[in-house]
């Protein structure tokens, strides 16, 4: 895996394995071929947006915490597949818009959101897939869910903006506690439940990041 240490505001990445370290509060990268993406510990609000070459495949993983505001745009054209993998911690108020746009045939759009609130921590978070019309042989997927360990009235806004017959569009959203059930069953292994709770937690978020295949 490649360190890339990001100053420019604009990055060109081509089948590559890659590190992120941002340097950047607005970044857009243009991706071609086969890309593999960690982004962990950017603990800064950032302005990212990918731009997908025709026939290029992407797998992003993403996890942070405490940042205030989160704004995603991704633009796939042609035969092109995007996984955005996304998992954040947050004590304060994070506001985190996660975008797609699908403007031509053959793509897959993946966004997948694992939130956890605590302390002082809220989450707001606007999801939207739009595909245009007359495209076909389209995949979009929206699947967002928050745990919440505190008092946060936390919020989850999907929109899925089809205008094209030739799609499979799916959205999954979610705002819980940690499931009793778990916290029970780890209990009974003589675990307490503020471990309990940080396993369950952890591995929650953990689960959302995908190892390349």
């Amino acid at each position: 895996m490649n360190k890339l240490l990001v100053k420019d505001s604009i990055v060109n990445i081509n089948d590559s394995l890659c590190d992120l370290d941002i340097k950047t509060s607005d970044l857009t990268l243009i991706i071609s071929g086969n890309v593999y993406i960690n982004d962990y510990g950017n603990n800064n609000d950032l302005n990212l947006k990918i731009l997908m070459e025709k026939s290029s495949h992407l797998l992003y993983n993403r996890y942070n915490e405490d940042i205030r505001k989160f704004n995603l745009d991704i633009e796939l054209t042609n035969d092109s597949f995007a996984e955005f993998n996304y998992s954040l911690k947050t004590n304060i108020e994070s506001n985190i818009t996660l975008n797609a746009n699908v403007a031509g045939d053959g793509n897959v759009s993946r966004i997948n959101f694992h939130g956890v609130t605590d302390n002082e921590g809220v989450i707001k978070n606007i999801a939207t897939s739009k595909v245009d019309e007359k495209t076909k042989n389209n995949e979009v997927l929206e699947n967002l869910r928050i745990i919440t360990l505190n008092e946060a009235e936390n919020m989850i806004v999907p929109n899925l903006l089809v205008r094209s017959d030739g799609v499979n569009a799916i959205h999954n959203t979610t705002i819980s506690t940690v499931p009793k059930d778990y916290l029970f069953y780890l209990n009974s292994k003589g675990i307490n439940n503020e471990e309990a709770t940080k396993l369950i937690v952890d591995g929650f978020l953990k689960s959302n990041l995908k190892e390349n295949n």
